[in-house]
C-alpha cells in the first residue's frame, strides 16, 4: 500500500485521547486517577499511534514488541487455561518472524491483499472464496446478545446484588442504565456492558 494511502488508513483507526476514552469507559473515576489510566493510555497512544515508521518492517517489528500483543496474549492465555485448553501461536514462531520481516514489502501486500504469502501458501488448502476475501466477519456481537437474552435474569440479580461491591471500581450509573436499555433494545452496547461488569462482580464475590 503507498505511504500516503497507510497514513490516510491509520488515521482513521487512531484511538480516541485518553480523556474522550474515559467519558465512555465503565471504570471509576476515582479509580481512574489513582490507577493514572488517562497516562498509561497516553504512553500506549504514544506506542502505537504517534512514532513515524521509517520502514513497513520497523512498522510490524514496533507492533510485535508493542503492549498491544503482549496484552492479548496474557488474556488470551487466561481464558484457555480456565477452559483446560493449552493455548498455541503458531504465527509468532520466531522462524517465520524473521523470515516475513526479511520479505519485501510488497510481498505482504501483493495487489492489494494483506497476507499475501499466508493466502498463496493456502491455495489450494483452504477455499478459493476464503483466501481471497478482503473482509472477515466478527460474531462477537452478535454471540453476546444471544448470551444475553438467555442469562439475563442471571446477570441481572447478580449485578443489582453486586451494587456496593462494584461502586468502588465502575460507574453503577451506565450498568442500570444498560440493565434498563437491553430489554428493550438488546443492543450489543447495553450486552457487552452488562457481560464486563458480571465478569467483575464474579472476580469480586469469589476473592472477597
Amino acid at each position: 500500500m503507498p505511504a500516503p494511502l497507510r497514513r490516510r488508513r491509520q488515521a482513521g483507526q487512531r484511538p480516541k485521547d485518553a480523556d474522550a476514552a474515559l467519558l465512555d469507559s465503565m471504570i471509576n473515576p476515582d479509580l481512574a486517577d489513582r490507577a493514572q489510566v488517562r497516562e498509561r493510555y497516553a504512553d500506549l497512544h504514544a506506542s502505537l499511534w504517534s512514532r513515524s515508521w521509517s520502514s513497513s518492517p520497523d512498522q510490524h517489528v514496533g507492533l510485535l514488541t508493542g503492549p498491544m500483543l503482549p496484552n492479548a496474549l496474557e488474556r488470551y492465555g487466561r481464558a484457555a487455561a480456565f477452559a483446560g485448553v493449552e493455548m498455541s501461536s503458531p504465527l509468532l514462531d520466531r522462524r517465520l518472524i524473521e523470515f516475513c520481516l526479511a520479505l519485501p514489502a510488497r510481498q505482504r501486500g501483493l495487489h492489494g491483499y494483506g497476507k499475501s504469502i499466508l493466502r498463496r501458501s493456502m491455495r489450494g488448502l483452504a477455499p478459493d472464496l476464503t483466501v481471497e476475501r478482503r473482509d472477515f466477519s466478527d460474531l462477537g456481537a452478535a454471540v453476546t446478545v444471544q448470551f444475553t437474552k438467555l442469562l439475563f435474569e442471571e446477570l441481572e440479580e447478580t449485578l443489582r446484588g453486586a451494587k456496593g461491591a462494584l461502586e468502588g471500581y465502575v460507574r453503577y450509573e451506565l450498568i442500570a442504565d444498560a440493565l434498563e436499555r437491553f430489554p428493550r433494545g438488546q443492543d450489543a452496547a447495553s450486552a457487552f456492558r452488562l457481560w464486563k461488569a458480571f465478569t467483575l462482580a464474579s472476580w469480586l464475590r469469589r476473592n472477597a
